[in-house]
């Protein structure tokens, strides 16, 4: 996948919440400045490639893309310092998360295949991952998350 971040002053109005652009499949996520600046990070693309194939060095207009749309929606962030990524994003065959105890080693938890939706998982799975190694048995009525469908030996 691609990312791209800019870095604005800390009195920039940024989004409150996410926001998703699902024609042209790009995440909008502004994190809380801090006393120097703001950050927003986009993401979005994805390629089903070898490792080898993919990154910004062998794609550089695809970032630039993913900057074009986001200067369309928020065109005041476009005069700012921005930093182009790739990175992998694993999925699982399923598109759910593996998050649990993997049940050959008693000792190795995991937390991955999140696809696109890493950072948006990212607090309910360590909530979900938090409750497995410390065994807490979930209750049905509660607000914690049923972690059968997430297992790593649903396989």
């Amino acid at each position: 996948g691609y990312v791209v971040e800019i870095t604005t002053p800390p009195n920039i109005p940024l989004p409150s919440m996410n926001l998703v652009d699902d024609v042209n499949k790009l995440y909008i996520s502004a994190l809380k400045p801090t006393t120097k600046q703001g950050l927003v990070r986009v993401s979005g693309l994805a390629e089903f490639a070898g490792w080898k194939d993919i990154g910004i060095l062998s794609e550089p207009d695809r970032a630039q893309y993913l900057y074009e749309q986001t200067i369309h929606w928020l065109p005041h962030l476009g005069f700012y310092e921005k930093a182009f990524h790739s990175c992998s994003r694993p999925v699982s065959a399923d598109d759910v998360p593996l998050i649990g105890r993997c049940d050959n080693f008693d000792n190795l938890f995991v937390n991955c295949g999140h696809g696109s939706k890493g950072w948006t998982l990212a607090f309910g799975s360590a909530a979900l991952l938090a409750n497995v190694i410390n065994q807490k048995e979930y209750v049905k009525e509660s607000e914690d998350i049923n972690p059968e469908p997430y297992s790593p030996n649903r396989f």
